[in-house]
């Protein structure tokens, strides 16, 4: 909705929280906070699912390295978990956070099936700053005309709904 401070306000209401140290690190980057975004990825548990694939993006964006050996299993890690996850809003967030890592193909497949899972997310798309490095390839814009014929389904399909 364009509203980042109210969207903080409901994120700060579990601050402390695993789930805050998890979830303010994308939106700080959505914001263009990268200081911020690794000041929040020190205050990660050990035990985080997240330490491994932030700390190797981290250390990729502040480099032209190529993924470590560590990250790249991260990837596959999460990725693996995000198979047999029925909800695809959870594909469309990690690709995001794929995007950011430079992991191109990761997101775009990413995105792909959270579409095809009825995750249309058309406008998300076209605004969401994670995926400015996927826009304007032959991929994205595919995926991007899948994603309005996605959430114009959705909208037919609502009408028809008795209410």
């Amino acid at each position: 909705m364009g509203n980042p401070e109210r969207a903080m306000d409901f994120i700060r209401l579990d601050a402390g929280s695993n789930w805050f140290n998890g979830n303010v690190i994308p939106f700080l980057l959505r914001e263009g906070k990268l200081g911020e975004a690794r000041e929040a990825f020190q205050k990660l548990p050990a035990d985080s699912d997240y330490i491994k694939l932030y700390k190797g993006c981290f250390d990729r964006s502040s480099s032209t390295r190529s993924p470590s050996a560590e990250l790249d299993h991260a990837i596959r890690e999460r990725d693996a978990l995000l198979e047999g996850n029925p909800d695809p809003e959870n594909r469309y967030l990690f690709a995001t956070d794929m995007a950011f890592c430079g992991e191109k193909d990761v997101a775009l497949r990413l995105l792909k099936s959270a579409i095809e899972g009825k995750y249309c997310a058309y406008t998300a798309l076209q605004k969401d700053p994670l995926l400015a490095s996927l826009r304007g390839t032959p991929e994205f814009t595919q995926l991007l005309s899948a994603a309005k014929q996605c959430q114009d389904n959705f909208l037919a399909q609502r009408v028809q709904v008795p209410h």
